[in-house]
């Protein structure tokens, strides 16, 4: 009881370092008690600790001492934050599927956040998914095509881009637009590729000169794909002039 009364006071007095002294004590003595464990892990963030932060927690959970959803999230933010996104990843999945924290829109966003930190994309994608079933935005249509975008998988990206676009409330549409554009390249559709692109000059000049690129490399490829197309154009530009 005096060593918690001193941890107040020293609390009190913002004397965090002499606090979390104290609390090791405390948890030492009595390793039971779910109080001193958040309070140690409190003092360790006051004092901007991050390390022995996520230690006491990761310590506190495996002792069940963690009853709050806000508690886990947490501790899966600590995870993440320090680099360490595959022990987030599985504790968050872990409390999803044990009802210890709610199935949002935002924790299955978080999650797939994790997986993709961790480069475990096939699991982030089925994270995302869930995720997109309750979004109001495409952001998250727009993560996952973003992932197809880096796996070469064309015609997903494709779909997932124009899903995210068509939700709309997406920061910086532009980049959107550009990998939607590189998407719809690699498909061969050199038309809806190039409306992309210039969407993006629309959205941001800052991707103007990128665009632009882009756009002249797809009407190359298009030349060089579909020669005839440009031959009829050409006949007809002849036509109208002799006209």
């Amino acid at each position: 009881s005096w060593l918690a009364f001193a941890v107040a006071m020293n609390y009190e007095l913002s004397r965090y370092k002499e606090a979390g002294r104290l609390l090791e004590k405390l948890v030492g003595l009595y390793p039971e008690k779910k109080k001193y464990w958040k309070q140690l892990t409190g003092v360790y963030l006051n004092l901007e600790d991050n390390k022995k932060a996520l230690a006491t927690m990761e310590l506190a959970e495996k002792g069940n001492y963690l009853e709050q959803d806000s508690e886990i999230m947490n501790l899966v933010s600590l995870f993440i934050y320090g680099e360490i996104p595959l022990k987030g990843a599985r504790l968050l999945e872990k409390s999803l599927k044990e009802g210890k924290v709610p199935k949002t829109q935002k924790n299955y966003e978080i999650l797939g956040d994790a997986w993709a930190q961790a480069e475990e994309m096939d699991k982030a994608l089925k994270a995302y998914a869930q995720s997109a079933k309750l979004a109001k935005d495409g952001r998250i249509f727009a993560k996952q095509g973003r992932i197809y975008l880096e796996q070469e998988n064309w015609k997903k990206a494709d779909e997932l881009l124009s899903q995210g676009l068509s939700k709309g409330n997406i920061k910086n549409p532009q980049h959107v637009h550009m990998a939607l554009g590189v998407a719809r390249f690699n498909l061969k559709k050199f038309d809806a590729a190039t409306a992309a692109f210039n969407s993006a000059k629309k959205a941001s000049k800052k991707v103007g000169q990128a665009a632009d690129q882009w756009i002249s490399y797809v009407k190359a490829e298009d030349m060089r794909v579909n020669p005839e197309k440009y031959a009829k154009a050409e006949e007809s530009a002849e036509d109208s002039e002799s006209l």
